[in-house]
């Protein structure tokens, strides 16, 4: 996985979680579903920020976007990654101190 994919990933979606006016909401977005979205890579990328940024609000955010991608991407992803994902996203779970983050990851 690319630690640059992953990194602008997070940006875009600090931007959209801490976003204060509608217009930078609408950029973001429409970024994301152009740039980011429209990959498998963004499966992995997404469990990375879910399971390590700083800022609940952003993993969270993530969680809630993987769980939205997960059905249109899983079967392009090989079967060893998705054994890896599975045991991630099981530690990220338990790991999680944050409410709101464990319950959008255990979806």
């Amino acid at each position: 996985m690319d630690p640059q994919f992953v990194s602008s990933l997070q940006d875009r979606l600090q931007q959209l979680a801490f976003a204060s006016d509608t217009e930078t909401l609408q950029t973001v977005t429409a970024s994301l579903g152009q740039q980011y979205y429209t990959t498998p890579a963004c499966i992995p990328a997404l469990l990375t920020v879910a399971k390590d940024c700083e800022q609940w609000q952003v993993r969270q955010l993530a969680a809630v976007e993987l769980r939205k991608r997960v059905p249109k991407f899983w079967d392009e992803i090989e079967d060893a990654v998705q054994q890896q994902m599975r045991e991630a996203i099981l530690k990220a779970i338990i790991d999680e101190s944050n409410d709101l983050v464990r319950h959008s990851l255990a979806r």
